[in-house]
């Protein structure tokens, strides 16, 4: 089953100690959270992230990707608080790499999850709306507007544009 592919893959990752653990383990929490499985996506994140800071520190694509991928799981599981906070790290790991602001293709991501998060409260809608339209214009400059991840930024701008 898919199921225990994944939990395989992890066993293989758990053993082997490189400097690709955090991607791999962070790729595999996406995977498992497109799958449905978000209890093993959250630790399989938690686990990438631990593994990218310890190794390449926060000013690193593999801190930034890995807190993304965390984020994404927290937030998919109810857990917004510490989403944000994950997502957030991952922005300020863009920024490091790519100052003043992080603007980097691959930073869309945790910008439009972040975006998608604060937009839904009153008190931060403004910010989310902000950080979602800067992963729109990112993501049609560098993927084009006929790109399905383009696409699915609009439409998620699009449905939390009036939420207030």
């Amino acid at each position: 089953s898919a199921k225990k592919e994944a939990h395989d893959a992890l066993a293989v990752l758990d053993n082997a100690h490189n400097e690709r653990d955090s991607s791999s383990l962070a790729l595999l929490s996406q995977a498992l959270l497109r799958g449905g499985d978000l209890d093993d996506a959250v630790s399989t994140g938690r686990k990438a992230r631990e593994h990218a800071l310890k190794i390449s520190g926060d000013r690193s694509h593999e801190a930034a990707w890995a807190q993304y991928c965390y984020g994404a799981a927290l937030a998919a599981a109810g857990q917004a608080s510490l989403a944000e906070q994950e997502l957030r790290g991952a922005l300020k790991s863009y920024a490091l790499l790519f100052p003043p602001d992080g603007a980097h293709p691959r930073s869309a991501g945790a910008r439009l999850a972040l975006g998608s998060l604060l937009a839904q409260r009153g008190e931060s809608h403004d910010e989310g709306m902000a950080l979602m339209q800067q992963a729109v214009t990112m993501r049609d400059q560098f993927l084009g507007a006929d790109d399905p991840r383009t696409i699915e930024a609009r439409g998620v701008v699009a449905r939390l544009q009036d939420r207030r």
